[in-house]
């Protein structure tokens, strides 16, 4: 997810020295620290957003959890949930896969109907994006990193052309604190 951000943070020209992406070893290393790590990030932070994948679990109390640990918060926060995962950011955007495979066929899919809700696909997402894309070892070496860092250099960062709800949210939430409208709560 860092790498992905990273190139996303970039494009949309947010400074270096404007964040800082500290990455967790999957949900429940993130939400086991935050108590610790959330008061030293408040007093240098104008703005923390809590990233994290739904996978399986209810959004609403996987949020309420998120934010039940950031009582000691003295700045504002944002806590957005990639629903069900990251890689359904990246099912939203065929036309940005077709860029990061050489034979991927984004017509094929672009229209059904298993992706029109991606985050909401019965199949995890991201073993559907490996099912997706025929030079998936070819050209990634089966490294989900390698292809979330060259997903984060093309993924549109319009919108209305990624049919994933919760990554449309997060672009809004960066658009806003880019923009300098701080969101406290949720």
């Amino acid at each position: 997810m860092a790498v992905f951000l990273t190139g996303v943070l970039e494009r949309l020209s947010f400074p270096k020295t404007a964040y800082q992406i500290k990455p967790y070893n999957g949900k429940e290393d993130l939400t086991r620290n935050l108590a610790k790590v959330v008061p030293s990030w408040a007093k240098r932070a104008k703005c923390i957003v809590i990233l994290l994948d739904r996978d399986h679990q209810d959004c609403i109390k996987l949020k309420h959890s998120v934010i039940s640990e950031l009582k000691g918060c003295t700045c504002p926060y944002v806590v957005r949930i990639a629903c069900r995962e990251l890689e359904s950011w990246f099912l939203g955007d065929m036309a940005a896969i077709a860029k990061c495979s050489t034979r991927f066929n984004q017509a094929r899919y672009k229209n059904k109907a298993k992706f029109r809700n991606v985050d909401e696909l019965p199949t995890k997402p991201s073993d559907e994006l490996e099912k997706l894309l025929p030079d998936w070892e070819e050209r990634y070496f089966g490294s989900k990193p390698k292809f979330a860092e060259q997903m984060g250099k093309v993924i549109s960062l319009e919108p209305d052309l990624n049919c994933s709800h919760s990554f449309k949210l997060f672009l809004r939430t960066l658009s806003a604190l880019k923009n300098s409208v701080v969101m406290p709560g949720g």
